[in-house]
């Protein structure tokens, strides 16, 4: 019987550093994984994670390969937001390929786009394990081949299926949506927690609509007033010179007219009505506790809202909009903050590794620093998933008479951006996040 050929690869060959991708695997690889998250329903954060994704495809020439994956399975809206160039799934060997959707000019790369609505139809009638399973075969089962950035639209809250995630994917940084209500911004803050404690930078927050807007005019920038400010610029030049003036003279003067312009305009017009709180009320919060110092603005805006349902991002049919420049000033940002992040390494990562018998754990820093070591079954005994103990009370349910002395480590792995994951012969299954080895090295310490 002959052997059928193994797929094509979709990847160049691999760099001889894989340690600055956010994930590796035979058939992808992505450079920057960027979370939006909000913990508040109806938002628009998905509609923020698909303009996002094709803003960040503009960047060059070629452009930056960028794929989306939303990861709501319940409600998945990528279907709705952006209607792919063929909705036939096609596979690569054992694995789906994206689908694609071609991206701005002059940018010749597609977004490659995978939701759980492309795939099916129904409704997602599952428990919170098939979800969780269903999510990690879509990360495990989808050939991204190689992408600068995987933008990964995620369902509201801060609950199982979010960890489940983090702990999957090591995620470079968050960008969280909101309104700027109260309300809104009590659940920002929780998003942000989370993110913090497993390791996720949150380096952007999205007021989206943040005020009503009508028009694509008076929104404080010269040039978004199109032809209205041109003629009236017009208007105050020829009024000033005639047809005379020497063109240094007349340009410096222009700029000065049009910030005259653009003042007065300002202070003519009325304040734009904002039915969820004044834009920016929270930005001195943001920087001062959370250290967040950058914070984007969107409204309501009719053109913006119609784009959701037509299978076209709001960038490409409005590309000159005033809108659009915030979502690549939005983008501009990501790029900026994902590549310094990637420079710096995650902080405070560890590294596990068995000792030779097998008795004890070794715990190295991201140098490769030895830090200290830990008995295995000390280790072990301090397990604190929900067996091993009460997550409310922190009351140990561990009977920890039934934990062989001579529990060893079967397999170490990093898990996300805070913990290490440990599987030990005794059939159990551990996760540490970082801070809690730290506290276990510092007390081996003391009681040596």
């Amino acid at each position: 019987m002959m052997q059928q050929p193994p797929p094509p690869s979709l990847l160049p060959p691999p760099p001889s550093d894989l340690s600055s991708y956010c994930f590796a695997s035979p058939s992808t690889r992505i450079r920057h994984i960027i979370a939006v998250s909000s913990c508040k329903g109806g938002v628009g954060k998905s509609t923020i994670s698909a303009n996002l994704a094709f803003s960040l495809s503009s960047g060059s020439e070629e452009g930056p390969r960028v794929g989306v994956l939303d990861a709501d399975v319940f409600g998945p809206s990528l279907p709705l937001l952006v209607a792919p160039d063929a909705d036939l799934v096609t596979f690569v060997g054992r694995q789906i390929r994206p689908l694609e959707r071609g991206g701005l000019p002059p940018a010749r790369r597609p977004v490659k786009l995978q939701s759980f609505g492309y795939v099916n139809e129904g409704a997602a009638t599952m428990r919170g394990p098939m979800v969780n399973q269903l999510l990690k075969q879509f990360l495990d089962l989808t050939a991204w081949g190689e992408l600068e950035y995987l933008v990964v639209d995620l369902p509201p809250g801060t609950g199982d299926v979010q960890l489940t995630l983090c702990q999957e994917l090591r995620f470079r940084m968050a960008v969280v949506v909101a309104t700027p209500s109260r309300l809104a911004w009590e659940d920002v803050r929780k998003g942000i927690d989370m993110f913090e404690g497993v390791g996720v930078p949150c380096r952007a927050v999205v007021e989206n609509m943040a005020f009503v807007q009508e028009d694509d005019t008076n929104w404080g920038e010269w040039g978004d007033g199109g032809e209205v400010l041109d003629e009236e610029l017009r208007g105050r030049v020829l009024r000033e010179w005639g047809e005379g003036g020497g063109d240094e003279a007349v340009a410096g003067r222009v700029l000065d007219l049009a910030g005259e312009l653009l003042r007065d305009r300002s202070e003519a017009a009325p304040p734009r009505p904002s039915p969820f709180g004044l834009p920016g009320q929270n930005s001195a919060e943001l920087a001062e506790k959370y250290g967040i110092d950058a914070t984007f603005s969107l409204p309501i805006y009719k053109p913006l809202a119609d784009s959701a349902d037509t299978g076209t991002p709001f960038v490409l049919s409005h590309p000159e909009s005033a809108a659009a420049a915030v979502f690549r000033d939005l983008a501009d940002t990501v790029e900026e903050e994902a590549e310094r992040l990637r420079t710096e390494g995650v902080k405070g990562e560890l590294t596990l590794s068995a000792g030779a018998a097998g008795s004890d754990v070794r715990v190295s820093d991201a140098a490769g620093s030895e830090l200290g070591v830990l008995p295995a079954r000390e280790l072990r005994l301090a397990c604190g998933c929900a067996s091993c103990k009460e997550e409310f009370t922190g009351r140990k349910l561990l009977d920890e008479g039934a934990v062989p002395e001579d529990v060893r480590p079967q397999s170490l792995r990093r898990e996300g951006n805070y913990a290490v994951q440990v599987v030990w012969d005794d059939g159990h299954r551990s996760l540490y996040p970082y801070g809690q080895i730290r506290e276990l090295l510092e007390e081996a310490a003391r009681q040596t």
